[in-house]
């Protein structure tokens, strides 16, 4: 296989690649997230459907840098980038992103299991569910971004062998 393992916080070529580093960088200076990338290809090279786990501060903001610069990102990357769906703990936390018209869920196995999405963005934060979601995301086919090092760095050579094979 041709896989690999990219680390965002070092500079790379890829177009998806940059895109999130970006995303992270500018909000959150210096917020490491790793992509991992399995051997599915987008759709499209030009537009990606995104799963984000994790409505708090992080995911806030993220979910912020993209109503903001998903315009720029389209004209000056090529990319059409799309929130697909927004996953919380309760639906209080949902609510907000609902009223403005995002498809929402409590459930992120619903999430990964749907076909239409091309990458899981997990920011909630812990250890064992986000372990599971990244598994499950990666076992069926998702491309997946984290900004938990503390995830892998305690899981990270399981979830990189789930990612290999």
């Amino acid at each position: 296989k041709e896989s690999k393992w990219f680390l965002v916080e070092s500079l790379l070529t890829s177009t998806n690649i940059n895109f999130l580093y970006l995303l992270c960088e500018k909000k959150y200076c210096f917020i490491t997230a790793v992509f991992l990338s399995c051997d599915r290809i987008f759709r499209s090279e030009t537009f990606m459907r995104i799963g984000l786990i994790g409505a708090g501060t992080v995911g806030g903001g993220v979910i912020d840098i993209l109503e903001l610069k998903s315009k720029s990102y389209k004209e000056e990357l090529g990319l059409d980038l799309e929130l697909a769906c927004i996953c919380a703990k309760s639906e209080e936390e949902v609510a907000p992103y609902k009223a403005r018209g995002y498809a929402v869920t409590t459930n992120a196995n619903e999430m990964i299991k749907d076909p239409s999405i091309d990458v899981l963005v997990e920011l909630a934060g812990g250890y064992e569910m986000p372990r599971k979601w990244i598994t499950a995301a990666l076992n069926e086919g998702k491309h997946v971004v984290t900004a938990n090092k503390a995830l892998l760095a305690k899981y990270g050579h399981e979830l990189y062998l789930v990612f290999l094979f």
